[in-house]
Formats: C-alpha cells, sequence, structure tokens
C-alpha cells in the first residue's frame, strides 16, 4: 500500500502552522513564536511522513523506540531550542 494512512495530513499541519507563523501580525508581535511554529511545522511532517510511509509499508522504522529518541524527539527539540535562541 502507498502513503495516505492519515490523508496525507503532515503538509496540512505544516501548511496551517506555516500560515499563523508567517502572519504579518504574528511576526511582529511574537517573532519567538513565529520561529518555533516553522520550526515545529517542519519537524510534524517529517514525522507524519516517517510514520505514514512506515505504517502503509512503503518503508520500515527497525526500531520504534530509536526512531522515538532519535528522529523524532531530536526534531521537536530543535523547535524547543528555536526558542530558546531566539
Amino acid at each position: 500500500m502507498s502513503g495516505g494512512r492519515w490523508e496525507y495530513c503532515g503538509s496540512r499541519i505544516q501548511i496551517s502552522l506555516e500560515t499563523i507563523a508567517l502572519d504579518p501580525k504574528v511576526e511582529e508581535r511574537f517573532p519567538k513564536l513565529s520561529t518555533v511554529l516553522l520550526e515545529l511545522g517542519e519537524a510534524l511532517y517529517q514525522i507524519e511522513h516517517a510514520l505514514d510511509w512506515d505504517l502503509s509499508a512503503d518503508s520500515a522504522i527497525t526500531d520504534d523506540r530509536e526512531f522515538e529518541s532519535n528522529f523524532a524527539i531530536k526534531r521537536l527539540q530543535k523547535a524547543d531550542e528555536s526558542l530558546e535562541k531566539s
């Protein structure tokens, strides 16, 4: 079976967060939050994509705990680090 387990919602999540983050008022008033939302959108898209491909048998996550620790969690931590740096 080919992808689309959740109707490609990762792209919609990313686009929605980008829409919020790139709103001129958000960028002006909440620049740190804008940066984090962009990072988070990318992270969530990548996580959803990897899960979708694994569960649809297009590719395989060979170690679930490794995926959580070294892929998913690290991507979310990057978004958190963006907030701390801003």
